[in-house]
């Protein structure tokens, strides 16, 4: 099977990057271009997720739409989050030992 596991989403925000693309306004045609890039990167992320491409095969296209620091950021967010779970499930652990 090729695609499909986004619906083929993909081709949505092609017709809408195209559009843009084409338009008079810079601003708009600008942004034509970066949803080219969104749309290749949903494109190789559906082939992924439906087993047509190996997983990693999306990566570079989604380096293309985001900077360095976004990825960083997020993972950042995330790392912090989960250390802030690890301390809260430290304090019930702590709490359940000290009543026994």
């Amino acid at each position: 099977m090729s695609g499909g596991s986004w619906n083929y989403f993909y081709r949505q925000i092609e017709k809408i990057a195209e559009d843009l693309f084409n338009s008079k306004c810079p601003y708009r045609s600008a942004l034509g271009v970066h949803m080219q890039l969104i749309a290749q990167a949903m494109h190789d992320i559906e082939w992924v997720d439906s087993s047509d491409y190996l997983l990693g095969n999306e990566i570079e296209a989604i380096k293309k739409v985001l900077k360095p620091e976004d990825i960083l950021e997020k993972s950042i967010n995330d790392a912090k989050k989960m250390v802030d779970q690890l301390n809260e499930l430290i304090k019930e652990c702590k709490k359940i030992k000290g009543k026994k």
